[in-house]
This record gives structure tokens, C-alpha cells and sequence, in this order.
């Protein structure tokens, strides 16, 4: 019976520590055999854009005019927008923690649906952030 007691005790701790190293946090392994190749180096942030007006699918004229806000830019000054591959012009308001961006849409794309594209340029190009919003444009 001793015998039985101590070989369940050894299993028990057994399981116990292969449970205890499968629960390490994943932190540790980045792929560099455990180096910490990123001490003091910050994380980059994407910036993000919401307050999209106007809202998503939205059915709007030619020209008609549209905003959105840009949140976590490194400089919002670097937003770039496009519709249909078509450069954009834009002013844009910084207001420090966001800045917010107007703009209009071209008077040639008309009777079709188009993406408004926001690209905004990151400290280093990993940082880079895309995204944007679909419109139908009446004719």
C-alpha cells in the first residue's frame, strides 16, 4: 500500500511540474531562443481612425464631403487618403492625442461604390496603419 501511495505521489508531482513549465508565459518565447532582443525598445502603436462620417454604406453624392478621426498617430500631418486610387486632398486639425481630418470626395467618381483608404505613416514602416470605409456615390 506504501508502494501504491508513493507512485501516486510521484505521478501527481510529475504532472504538476510539466503542467507548471506548459503554463510559462508565452512572453518568453519570441522566436530568438528566449533573448530578450527588445529590452528598452517600444512597441509600436498603429494608429486608428473612428468617428467615420459619412457612416459606412451610406449612399451620398458626388463631391459630398466627409471627417473621421485619427487616434495613436505618430504625426497625423502623415495621413494620406485616397478613393479609388485617386490622391485626396485633406486638412487636418491636430488636436494632440487625435486629430481629426476632413475632406471630399471626387466630383468625377459618380454612380459606383467606392473605399475612402486612410494610410498613416508610422515612426518606422512596421507601424504603418491602413484602413478605411465603403460609400455608394449616387450619379
Amino acid at each position: 500500500m506504501r508502494k501504491i501511495t508513493l507512485v501516486l505521489t510521484l505521478l501527481l508531482m510529475a504532472i504538476n511540474s510539466t503542467a507548471a513549465f506548459a503554463g510559462q508565459s508565452h512572453a518568453e518565447h519570441r522566436g530568438n531562443g528566449g533573448k530578450n532582443n527588445n529590452a528598452g525598445v517600444s512597441v509600436c502603436k498603429e494608429a486608428r481612425i473612428s468617428k467615420i462620417k459619412p457612416v459606412p454604406l451610406s449612399e451620398v453624392a458626388a463631391g459630398s464631403a466627409f471627417s473621421f478621426m485619427v487616434f495613436d498617430a505618430h504625426n497625423p500631418k502623415q495621413v494620406e487618403v485616397s478613393v479609388k486610387n485617386i490622391p485626396v486632398p485633406v486638412t487636418i486639425d491636430d488636436k494632440g492625442e487625435m486629430a481629426i481630418v476632413h475632406g471630399k470626395l471626387p466630383e468625377e467618381i459618380k454612380a459606383t461604390a467606392a473605399r475612402i483608404t486612410v494610410k498613416v505613416k508610422g515612426k518606422t514602416s512596421k507601424c504603418n496603419s491602413e484602413d478605411g470605409w465603403l460609400l455608394k456615390i449616387k450619379e
